[in-house]
């Protein structure tokens, strides 16, 4: 089968896993009996194509049959957690797979139950009762295969079974370990880079690298993959050849287990588990078929994986590289050195762009330079934490210390470009104007003519020049989605920004697109709870003089409510008092 019908075939695959409805098992053999018999028996390539794309949207019509929402009640059952609990609104969330009913459940545990969650690995068991209501088939839930919420009440615990399970833990525990020798706000970063472990990073340095297009940077990829082969190829070469296949498997096997089996790890593990099949066949095959192949086989394994952010945006990501990066590269004015990651990097955000600006809307300019910049850095601190990580983790703290500083100077430097970028007065468009732009590039690209040419460059320069910040701050009141206010001063400086009882991390967003800056005041009307959360947050980037609380609160580095307040911006005076624990922000417009 040619490269570009196998493309077509993996595109075609995945639509119809996505599109496909629910079919009885009846359908489903009778639909697979007439694929098999009328086109895999043929020797054509497109009826072959044909085929298989027919025989997909039967797998994934079968699976969609059995996604099925658990009903309403009290569950007491015994399952395996799928991976570590995350922080969620005062509790910890994980997701396990039941042994019955043989369903997966996102599972909720608060206070006692929530801090012996919270101190679980993947693997382990976890046994309990309380109440569980379904969860509405959507993409994510499909995409996580999860059919129900589970409240855990009382929860009994023990450790996972298997002597793999436990090597794999052995190496990560020590892996992650050796980011302890670097600072506690770089730590997330560093286990991140290394394992996708990004539990713990602070919403506000999240936000940060949301609004600089470096989240995928905190997601496994297939540079990780690579890293891991390369650092353990020494071994492979000591096994026989006969055996190295075998054993590149296993630890291929053993990377994504310890990554969680996250979407992306299981593209880019499938796309190196063929192409190192093809080099120990020798068979050269180029990455368009790696990718189609590894696509087609995925789906094939879990349908739901179309439906999966990750995946998409890995797949997209793996197709721009290994379709655009060589057509840009040598058009890159630029040395072969630094033309190819700067090729790969742009040739990736071209890719993943349509899908970013559908999932997390409009996408800033600096997204590629962002990613130019941090991007080498990360590839480094990947192969470092691979090599040395496992090393660094078991020795004392100074000598442990010492040899993490080239890990400790490369994640500092992802930091800060994240900060950097994330404050950079750089234009944010959203799709309809990339469409544009993108057809005006047609155009460009297309037209010989010098004066057309001239006059369509001087177009875009000028699109580009009314969509660049002004810098000139709104007057007045800004509502900012999330759940906040912000208000100006005279100057037009931002001098307070209120944080609402129901504030969601989604104000980080909007505090960091209305490129805020410093403010005198933070104001959370909660002194606890998820409301309370994201108030410090937002303190976190915005640095405030004051973050000002009810006079009970429990938040870190806020002051206490005593007395109302009276504040004077460009809108009017604020008074700020408390009531019923809450503190209530009223406005006085100038009338």
């Amino acid at each position: 089968m040619g490269t570009g019908v196998l493309f077509g075939t993996g595109a075609a695959v995945w639509v119809a896993a996505a599109l496909a409805p629910p079919l009885s098992a009846g359908v489903f053999a009778a639909a697979a009996t007439a694929v098999a018999a009328l086109g895999l028996g043929v020797g054509r390539p497109v009826l072959v194509a044909l085929g298989v794309v027919v025989l997909a949207a039967c797998v994934a019509s079968r699976a969609e049959g059995r996604h099925v929402p658990l009903d309403a009640g009290t569950l007491s059952a015994c399952g395996d957690l799928v991976a570590e609990a995350r922080p969620a609104r005062g509790g910890w969330r994980s997701e396990v797979d039941l042994a019955e009913p043989r369903a997966r459940v996102e599972l909720r545990a608060f206070g006692g139950e929530g801090a012996r969650v919270a101190g679980l690995r993947a693997g382990d068991r976890v046994c309990g009762s309380g109440p569980v209501r379904p969860v509405a088939a959507s993409g994510w839930s499909r995409s996580r295969h999860v059919v129900g919420r589970w409240t855990l009440q009382e929860v009994s615990t023990a450790p996972g079974e298997g002597a793999a399970r436990r090597a794999v833990e052995a190496v990560r525990a020590r892996v992650l370990a050796g980011g302890d020798a670097l600072a506690e706000r770089h730590r997330p970063l560093y286990h991140g880079l290394v394992l996708g472990e990004d539990r713990f990073q602070p919403p506000e340095q999240r936000a940060r690298f949301r609004a600089a297009g470096l989240t995928h940077l905190l997601a496994v990829s297939g540079q990780n993959v690579a890293f891991v082969l390369a650092a353990t190829r020494p071994l492979v070469r000591l096994v026989p050849r006969r055996g190295r296949l075998l054993m590149v498997a296993g630890l291929l096997a053993a990377f994504a287990m310890a990554t969680r089996f996250e979407p992306s790890v299981l593209r880019a593990v499938s796309m190196a588990a063929i192409g190192a099949w093809s080099a120990h066949t020798g068979r050269q095959v180029d990455g368009v078929r790696v990718l189609a192949v590894a696509v087609i086989a995925l789906i094939f394994a879990d349908p739901f994986l179309v439906h999966a952010i990750g995946f998409q945006l890995s797949a997209a990501a793996s197709a721009g590289i290994v379709v655009l990066a060589p057509v840009i590269e040598r058009r890159l004015p630029v040395p072969p050195w630094a033309g190819e990651p700067i090729a790969v990097t742009v040739a990736a955000q071209l890719a993943v762009l349509p899908l970013q600006l559908a999932w997390f809307g409009p996408v800033s300019f600096v997204a590629v330079p962002a990613n130019v910049a941090a991007g080498p850095a990360a590839g480094a601190v990947m192969l470092w934490g691979v090599v040395v990580g496992p090393v660094a983790g078991v020795l004392p703290g100074s000598v442990g210390w010492f040899v993490q500083l080239p890990a400790t100077g490369l994640v500092a430097w992802i930091d800060a470009v994240a900060r950097v970028a994330a404050d950079a007065p750089l234009p944010r468009w959203s799709g309809a104007d990339w469409a544009m732009a993108a057809a005006a590039a047609v155009v460009l690209w297309a037209v010989r003519a010098a004066v057309v040419r001239l006059v369509l460059i001087a177009a875009m320069a000028a699109v580009v020049a009314m969509s660049w910040p002004t810098g000139a701050a709104a007057v007045g009141v800004v509502d900012l989605d999330g759940g906040g206010r912000l208000h100006y001063a005279e100057d037009g400086s931002a001098t307070v920004l209120v944080v609402d009882a129901d504030a969601t991390d989604a104000l980080l967003d909007a505090v960091l697109a209305q490129r805020v800056g410093d403010v005198d005041l933070v104001v959370s009307e909660v002194g606890s709870g998820p409301g309370g959360a994201v108030a410090r947050s937002v303190a976190a980037l915005v640095r405030p003089d004051v973050l000002l609380a009810p006079s009970d609160h429990r938040l870190v580095g806020a002051t206490r409510w005593r007395a109302p307040v009276e504040l004077h911006t460009a809108g009017g005076a604020l008074h700020v008092d408390e009531r019923g624990g809450r503190l209530v922000v009223v406005a006085q417009t100038r009338g």
